[in-house]
């Protein structure tokens, strides 16, 4: 969706995120059969014997269909737990392995690491994949 020139998009609050859940967020929806593979790998369990659940809070609302990643991290900017924002967009629902667009915040740090030198980044991510898990980048992008 674009919008008019001199107007900002200003996109719904995130509510009720555990502060360790990944947050993945629905930006296009031209293919609901795609978004509900990628849903059903987001919620499988995971580990040697599948003994811990997915941790993720899925953001499937029209109201962020076509937003950019700019306008993402902004909308996110209040969570100050949130480092890594998951982008469900045209990419994950138009590719085969349906990877995720992975944005990581500008100035964010954890507590025990170096703040970061770079603005964002982004990086492109399976949704199968968790953080024990080894990743697979198939698009990255920096912005």
């Amino acid at each position: 969706m674009t919008m008019p020139e001199g107007l900002e998009r200003v996109l719904p609050e995130i509510v009720g995120r555990d502060m360790f859940d990944a947050l993945v967020i629905r930006t296009d929806f031209s293919d609901d059969e795609s978004w509900n593979a990628v849903v059903r790998e987001l919620r499988q369990a995971w580990g040697p014997d599948d003994e811990f659940p997915a941790s993720v809070q899925v953001v499937d609302a029209p109201a962020w269909s076509g937003a950019t990643a700019d306008e993402v991290l902004v909308a996110v900017d209040e969570d100050k737990y949130l480092n890594v924002v998951f982008l469900a967009d045209r990419h994950t629902m138009q590719s085969p392995a349906r990877a995720l667009l992975a944005l990581t915040r500008s100035g964010r740090t954890r507590a025990t690491s170096i703040p970061s030198t770079t603005k964002s980044s982004s990086s492109r991510r399976s949704p199968g994949s968790s953080e024990p898990r080894p990743l697979r980048c198939t698009r990255s992008m920096r912005t």
